[in-house]
């Protein structure tokens, strides 16, 4: 594949930031794009994970299922996010599926460039090994707030959390593809206890509501709302 400059801006957001350039274009040749439809599975729970991709246009979902069946949605994937990468580190099984909520572009990132990076540039691991410690900390982050914030502090958050800021070069806020119940699942509430919220802050504009999904409005005060001054991407 030829490098594109788009696709170079979208593997200099990853934990590959910061390789040589010449480097960054072996890489760049070694991927791929790929387009997936909405509705399509690109990886089910268990799957090998012999690549990593980065959202080049679009918008996925990682899930998993309860005992019962019922989908529950773990994170929602927009352009500029990486995943995928943690099965190429410890080389065990997807820990999770992943499906296009709308069209999407992806960057296919292959386990041979994967590791081809690191053996080339060994310094670029403790950038991997930073990338993971954010997640980690995120997830000890997240346990601790279930005790200790309020509800509507707990969903601002998460709401900050599933809408970062655009990478993309536009300033058109992206409506997030997600249901108040998947929402309400992440937060292990019901979805009427939240509903409540969501109805209030649409009402003074924070948010903007729409058929399973959301748009954010005004950063600021959502921010504000969950008592922080800025939200980890």
């Amino acid at each position: 594949m030829t490098p594109d400059f788009s696709h170079q801006q979208l593997l200099a957001s990853s934990f590959f930031a910061r390789l040589a350039p010449d480097l960054m274009g072996k890489v760049l040749q070694a991927c791929s794009e790929i387009r997936i439809a909405q509705g399509d599975v690109l990886n089910h729970r268990g799957d090998n994970g012999l690549a990593c991709f980065g959202v080049y246009k679009g918008q996925l979902k990682a899930f998993s299922h309860e005992i019962s069946g019922k989908e529950m949605t773990l994170a929602v994937l927009t352009p500029g996010m990486w995943f995928g990468e943690i099965s190429l580190i410890d080389q065990l099984p997807r820990t999770h599926g992943t499906i296009a909520t709308e069209d999407s572009v992806l960057l296919k990132l292959p386990k041979e460039a994967f590791d081809l990076a690191i053996a080339e540039q060994p310094a670029i691991a403790m950038d991997i090994s930073r990338h993971l410690c954010h997640r980690l900390r995120l997830a000890f982050t997240a346990v601790e707030e279930s005790t200790l914030l309020t509800l509507d502090q707990r969903l601002a958050k998460k709401l900050l959390y599933l809408a970062p800021v655009q990478v993309e070069l536009t300033a058109i806020p992206t409506c997030i593809q997600v249901s108040q119940q998947e929402i309400a699942y992440m937060l292990g509430v019901s979805r009427q206890s939240i509903s409540k919220w969501l109805t209030a802050w649409a009402k003074d504009s924070i948010i903007a509501l729409s058929y399973n999904g959301f748009t954010i409005l005004n950063r600021e005060k959502l921010q504000k709302i969950s008592g922080l001054e800025t939200v980890p991407m």
